[in-house]
């Protein structure tokens, strides 16, 4: 996953996740897209930040940091297909018109 693109939420298991996470976390919703941030690879597994939500720093044994969200919670969204989806709604005032 690279900054800037638009992901959707596939999981919101929350509370199987590793490290700090306080009871002000917010986290992301199952089927919601996002803006991803920021990305982070540790030990080989993403993890990304949200533009949609920024939460407070935590404690995170060494340091304060932001809870990461782990990778594999998102699906790429593919741009195109939205695209080619959008060419086919018509505003209902334009389908009046043409009738």
């Amino acid at each position: 996953m690279n900054v800037g693109m638009r992901v959707v939420c596939i999981r919101d298991d929350w509370k199987s996740l590793n490290g700090p996470m306080s009871v002000k976390t917010s986290v992301p919703v199952k089927g919601k897209i996002y803006t991803v941030r920021d990305t982070l690879n540790h030990l080989g597994v993403p993890f990304i930040h949200l533009e949609e939500i920024i939460n407070p720093q935590v404690w995170n044994g060494n340091k304060m940091m932001e809870p990461w969200f782990q990778g594999s919670f998102f699906r790429p969204i593919d741009e195109t297909k939205l695209d080619q989806f959008r060419k086919h709604l018509v505003p209902v005032k334009q389908l009046e018109t043409v009738r």
